[in-house]
């Protein structure tokens, strides 16, 4: 909500979405989907007039940014949305990117507010997708006598309380939801969800519990028509939880939903920026382009996870080594011969090459045991005496000794060090060299060795994770991408 009002000059700078929502939209349509089947729910020159009135000089006196970089602002925007300006802008822009907007086009409810809308008829697979800012709240049981109370009528599948769930955020005690810019005008959206925590900025969010309605009645009307849906913010986790719970799946049946749902991350995890959302529609945008019938639904989430693992490598590996070191390594000062050489640092290029050694996403467990054993067995880095290193030098990086002088540490991995030798190892065969044994060790609490492969896990479980969660006896998964989508 801190992207809409009516103050322009307290609005957040860099929006969350829009850029997104355009890059997206470009992916869409260079893989042959029509103009007419996409609807964009977004505050495109809603946000571009705020930037212009910022680059004339509007704000500054107000918030003190600069209108250059107002402009600079206004120029990427247009960049990334470049497609969608050209063809009309968004469907829905200013006040109505609101959840009501949501539930409307979803449902295929169109009136004068609202004319385009999803087909209840014709239209033989859907595809949605959200990206917002995300978050929870705690759910009250207590009923309130306000339209945003629980009250007494709301989502029934809300109150199966007989789970065995005792995570901290589970059904029975959070509400998930994304955020929206512009609140929602029908208090009717609010009835069945538990709101007494959040009264008055309830109607900017989308929540869970809304869209579990909005499947029901998708599937109420058509129960064979695919719906595949994407939710990129932070704890979007949370709105695939129904899927998985037993007394809903008895109830409402909704494992025969052909429902396939991804999250950016996990129930109460944040999102990383862009999170999901790139990987998954520039996957898209090639299946549908080059129509290869052979993969599923599964398969692009799969691929997509893997893609994104990669993309940002980097949070697993800030994860990682804010829990393990190598203190012998720490210790040195390695570089090249060549004092122009870019230099790099061992442990943190041999942790990230080892992360990105991933076929699924996941880490590679063997690969992090044979970094490992070559640290301690001391292949990794190897001792040399200076006038016997010198040709070895050239091509790799190399330390002082720390107690030997002549002597130096070299780090056995090549100049291009993502090269393998032969036998398909990292490290290099330095002649008249020694081992130069080195432990890894925990930042925290016992310093001797630590198990690399169990860090790593640990810090894989503390990141964002994408998810999904499917109407299982469906066979959604399984589906064909470009069968279900591309028509």
């Amino acid at each position: 909500e801190t992207q809409g009002g009516n103050d322009r000059s307290q609005r957040e700078f860099l929006h969350t979405s829009v850029p997104f929502i355009g890059d997206a939209y470009q992916c869409l349509r260079e893989a042959g989907v029509e103009r007419q089947q996409i609807i964009t729910i977004c505050q495109l020159n809603d946000y571009r007039s705020s930037l212009y009135k910022g680059a004339q000089g509007q704000f500054v006196s107000h918030n003190g940014v600069s209108p250059q970089f107002y402009e600079k602002q206004l120029q990427e925007t247009d960049e990334h949305c470049r497609l969608l300006l050209e063809e009309g802008g968004a469907d829905y822009d200013y006040e109505a990117v609101n959840p009501d907007t949501v539930w409307n086009v979803l449902c295929g409810e169109a009136s004068q507010d609202c004319p385009k809308v999803v087909p209840q008829i014709g239209c033989s697979g859907l595809f949605f997708a959200v990206y917002s800012h995300g978050n929870s709240h705690g759910a009250t049981a207590q009923q309130s006598d306000s339209p945003g109370g629980r009250g007494a009528v709301h989502d029934d599948s809300q109150n199966l309380d007989d789970d065995d769930d005792d995570d901290e955020h589970n059904h029975q005690n959070t509400e998930w939801y994304s955020h929206f810019p512009y609140p929602a005008k029908s208090p009717k959206m609010l009835e069945f969800v538990a709101t007494d925590s959040v009264r008055d900025k309830a109607p900017y969010y989308l929540y869970s519990t809304q869209l579990r309605l909005i499947f029901h009645r998708l599937f109420s009307r058509q129960p064979q028509r695919p719906v595949v849906g994407l939710l990129n913010y932070c704890t979007s986790g949370g709105s695939l939880e129904f899927l998985r719970r037993p007394s809903v799946v008895q109830t409402f049946g909704v494992d025969n939903w052909p429902l396939f749902l991804m999250s950016s991350t996990g129930k109460s995890t944040n999102s990383l920026v862009a999170g999901l959302w790139l990987s998954i529609f520039h996957r898209l945008s090639i299946l549908l382009r080059d129509g290869n019938a052979y993969d599923t639904f599964q398969s692009l989430f799969d691929a997509a996870v893997c893609a994104y693992h990669k993309d940002n490598v980097y949070e697993l590996l800030n994860e990682c080594k804010a829990r393990a070191y190598s203190h012998r390594v720490w210790e040195l000062e390695f570089g090249f011969q060549n004092p122009k050489q870019s230099s790099k640092d061992p442990w943190h290029t041999d942790l990230r090459d080892c992360l990105l050694a991933t076929e699924n996403g996941e880490p590679n467990l063997g690969v992090l045991r044979e970094l490992q054993h070559a640290y301690t067995s001391g292949e990794a880095f190897r001792v040399v005496h200076r006038d016997k290193a010198k040709a070895v030098m050239k091509n790799h990086q190399f330390a002082n000794h720390p107690t030997r002088p002549g002597h130096v540490i070299v780090w056995a991995r090549h100049l291009d060090s993502s090269r393998r030798n032969a036998q398909g190892s990292w490290w290099s065969h330095i002649p008249h060299s020694r081992p130069y044994k080195c432990t890894i060790e925990a930042m925290q609490g016992d310093i001797s060795e630590a198990d690399l492969a169990s860090i790593v896990l640990e810090a894989f479980s503390s990141i964002a994770r994408p998810e999904f969660a499917c109407g299982i006896n469906s066979g959604i998964s399984l589906a064909s991408v470009v069968q279900t989508l591309g028509s």
